[in-house]
This record gives structure tokens, sequence and C-alpha cells, in this order.
């Protein structure tokens, strides 16, 4: 927590792990910086035949992003199948909570999830 009159002058990221592979997919209604109507951001570590690391997180679907651990736990540890991947799209929006007028963001996110994990399997094939 920050004191009065006290500033952050520098933030460190640290490098992702060797291999790791990311994505971020927005959708939007027109092609302009458009307000997202969601968004995904998806980080995987490859093991040998396996996800070592998975870090998923959503925006648009609920008051604020959030990551989306529980799709993460799916994902950890398996095989990158495309049953793995549906289910963990299932479980990504778990904690989703759209607006009343929004719950059709509760399939595209999962859309987006599944399109983002299935790029990133191909681009480890």
């Amino acid at each position: 927590m920050l004191e009065r009159a006290e500033i952050i002058v520098a933030v460190e990221v640290p490098a992702p792990p060797a291999g790791a592979r990311s994505l971020f997919l927005k959708h939007r209604v027109r092609n302009t910086w458009d307000f997202a109507l969601s968004e995904v951001a998806v980080s995987v570590t490859p093991g040998a035949g396996r996800w070592d690391g998975v870090r998923i997180a959503l925006g648009g679907v609920a008051p604020f992003p959030y990551r989306a651990t529980a799709a993460e736990a799916v994902l950890v540890g398996q095989a990158p199948t495309e049953s793995r991947v549906r289910e963990a799209a299932e479980a990504a929006v778990d904690r989703a909570r759209p607006l009343t007028q929004n719950g059709y963001k509760i399939d595209l996110t999962k859309a987006l999830v599944s399109r983002a994990l299935m790029a990133l399997v191909a681009g480890l094939a």
C-alpha cells in the first residue's frame, strides 16, 4: 500500500518460462478501437506432451478482469486435447457475472477461450 505522496517508480515483470507462448483475443463489434465485448489472454508453457503452466485471464464478463483459475486447473499437467480445451472453456466462465442484458457474453467468451487455446496447441505442434 502506498503512503501519501509516494509514487510507483518501477514495475518488474519476470521473464516468461522458456518455451512459453501467449495469445490475446478481443471481440468487438467494429474493427476499430471499440470497447471489447469480451477478451481473453492465455499463456501456456508446454511440457512433454502436456501443459506445465497455464494462465487464463478474462475481461468483459464481470465487473473487473479476472483469472480463470478453474480453467487453468483443468489444463495444468494434462495433454492438450480438444475435449480438455472444451472443458476448460466451460470452467473459465464459472465466475462470469455479465450484466442482465449481456448473458450472450458467456458463450462468446467460451468460444474465445477455446479458440485461443486451440491456436496455441496448433502452434506448439
